[in-house]
C-alpha cells in the first residue's frame, strides 16, 4: 500500500552507499532526513556470494561520514567494487533510471556491461583489404571499440599534420618555381676594368708621395722650431751667469781694498770671458737654425695634386662602390637561385613522401572505421540475445553509404519507449535491470 515505507528504504540504501537520492541527485540530505531531526544515520548490511559480511555506515551531522568495515580509508572505493558504480546501480536497481538518461550516458553504463569482442572475430567479418592492414600488431585495439575510437583520432590527428604539410610543401614548391622561373642573373660588367685600376693605384701613388712631402716638410719645420726655442732657453740660462764687480762688501757694505777690488775683478773677467764664448756659440747656432727655418718657408712646395686628379679620385671611389653593389646584388640573387634549385629536390622528395603517407593514413581510417562498425554491429547482434521483449539498439547503418552511426533507442515488444504505457515501462526497466 502507499506510504508504507518503499520509497524510504530505497532511499535510505542509496543514501547510504552514494550519497545521494534514488535518482542519483547529490546534495539532497536535508530532503531525506527526517524533519526537525538534527542528524541522520543509515547503516546497511550485506552478503556477497562467498558469505563475507560487508557493513557500510552513512552519518550526517555537520558533514557525512562513510564508513565500510568500520573504517573511512577508501571507504567509497569499496562499495563500487562490491556495488558498481551509481549510475550501473541506478539502473539496476531503480527501474526508470536507466531509460531516463542521456544516450551518452545511458551507452557509458551499458558498456560496462556489453561483452569485449575478440579482435580476430571481429577481424573476419571485415574485406581482405581491411583486414590486412588491421592485422598488424600496431592496431592491439584490446578493449573494444574505445581503443578503435583513440586510434582513429590518432589517425585522424596524423592526417591532418600530413595534410598541413603538404599545403606547406605546395607552397614553398610553387614559390621556389617562381624564382627558378626568373631570368638567372648575369655577371655585372664592372666599372673598374684592370686598366683602370692601374691607372689608379699610379694616380693614388702621386697623390701619397705628394702628401708624405707635405708632412716631411711640417715635421722638420716643427724640428727645427723646437730647437730654436732649446738654443734661446740655454742662451738665457748663459745670460744669467754674467757676473759682474762692486766695491762694497756685500755683508757690511764697506768699502774693499784696492788688491780685494783688483782680484776679484780678474776672476770675473776671466768667467765672463768663457761665458761669452759659450753665449757666441749660441747665438751662431741659433742663426744657423733660424737660417734653415727661413730656408723651408720660402721654398717652394711640391706641386699638388691638382683638382683634376682629386676628381679623378673621387670617381674612382664612386665606381667601386657601384662595382660593389652590383656585385653584392648578383651573389645574392645567385645564391637565392642556388638554393632554390637545391631546396626544390628536397621539397619535391618531402612532398611525395607526405602524399603517399596521406593515402595510407586514409586507408587506415577506412580500414579502422569499417573494424569499429563491424564491432559495434557484431556487439549489437549479442545485445539482441540478452533480452526477451526489450531491444536496445546502438548503431543505425546507412543503406546508401553502409556508414554505421551511433544511436540510442529502446523498444519493448516492437514498441518505441515512449509510446508504452506506466506498467509497460515498468516491465521494460526490469528486464534491462
Amino acid at each position: 500500500h502507499n506510504a508504507t515505507g518503499k520509497s524510504s528504504i530505497a532511499e535510505a540504501i542509496v543514501w547510504c552507499l552514494y550519497g545521494t537520492d534514488s535518482a542519483g541527485t547529490s546534495k539532497q540530505d536535508e530532503r531525506l532526513q527526517l524533519r526537525g531531526a538534527p542528524d541522520m544515520a543509515v547503516s546497511l548490511t550485506a552478503v556477497t556470494d562467498d558469505g563475507q559480511i560487508v557493513r557500510v555506515t552513512r552519518t550526517r551531522d555537520k558533514s557525512q561520514v562513510l564508513q565500510v568495515g568500520g573504517k573511512r580509508q577508501g571507504a567509497q572505493q569499496k562499495i563500487e567494487a562490491q556495488f558498481g558504480t551509481l549510475p550501473e546501480f541506478l539502473s539496476m536497481c531503480m527501474p526508470g533510471y536507466f531509460s531516463s538518461l542521456e544516450p551518452k550516458a545511458a551507452r557509458a553504463v551499458l558498456a560496462r556491461c556489453l561483452p569485449v569482442l575478440d579482435k580476430e572475430e571481429v577481424l573476419k567479418s571485415l574485406l581482405p583489404v581491411h583486414r590486412d592492414i588491421l592485422s598488424t600488431d600496431r592496431y592491439p585495439m584490446i578493449d573494444g571499440a574505445d581503443s578503435t575510437d583513440f586510434i582513429l583520432e590518432k589517425t585522424r590527428r596524423d592526417l591532418r599534420v600530413t595534410e598541413d604539410e603538404v599545403a606547406r610543401l605546395d607552397g614553398e614548391i610553387s614559390g621556389l618555381k617562381g624564382v627558378l622561373e626568373q631570368e638567372a642573373p648575369v655577371q655585372p660588367t664592372l666599372l673598374l676594368t684592370p686598366k683602370r685600376v692601374q691607372e689608379r693605384a699610379q694616380l693614388q701613388a702621386k697623390v701619397d708621395a705628394a702628401a708624405l712631402q707635405a708632412l716631411t716638410k711640417e715635421a722638420r719645420l716643427a724640428a727645427l722650431h723646437a730647437k730654436r726655442e732649446s738654443l734661446l732657453a740655454s742662451y738665457e740660462t748663459c745670460k744669467s751667469q754674467w757676473q759682474t764687480v762692486v766695491d762694497t762688501c756685500p755683508a757690511c757694505q764697506q768699502g774693499l781694498s784696492a788688491d780685494r777690488l783688483s782680484k776679484l775683478r780678474e776672476i770675473a773677467k776671466e768667467h765672463n770671458a768663457l761665458v761669452r764664448l759659450q753665449m757666441d756659440e749660441l747665438i751662431r747656432q741659433g742663426q744657423a737654425v733660424k737660417a734653415q727655418i727661413e730656408a723651408l718657408v720660402q721654398r717652394e712646395p711640391e706641386a699638388p695634386s691638382d683638382a683634376l686628379e682629386k676628381a679623378k679620385l673621387a670617381q674612382y671611389q664612386v665606381d667601386e662602390q657601384q662595382d660593389r653593389r652590383a656585385l653584392a646584388d648578383y651573389e645574392a640573387r645567385y645564391a637565392v637561385r642556388r638554393r632554390a634549385q637545391a631546396r626544390i629536390k628536397e621539397a619535391q622528395q618531402a612532398l611525395s613522401l607526405a602524399t603517399r603517407r596521406i593515402s595510407d593514413l586514409r586507408r587506415r581510417i577506412e580500414a579502422l572505421d569499417a573494424y569499429r562498425n563491424a564491432y559495434i554491429r557484431l556487439q549489437h547482434e549479442r545485445l539482441k540475445d540478452t533480452f526477451t521483449h526489450v531491444r536496445i539498439e546502438l548503431v543505425d547503418a546507412n543503406r546508401e553509404t553502409g556508414e554505421v552511426r551511433s544511436v540510442f533507442r529502446i523498444f519493448w515488444k516492437g514498441r518505441p519507449y515512449r509510446t508504452l504505457s506506466q506498467s509497460e515501462k515498468m516491465r521494460c526497466d526490469v528486464e534491462i535491470g
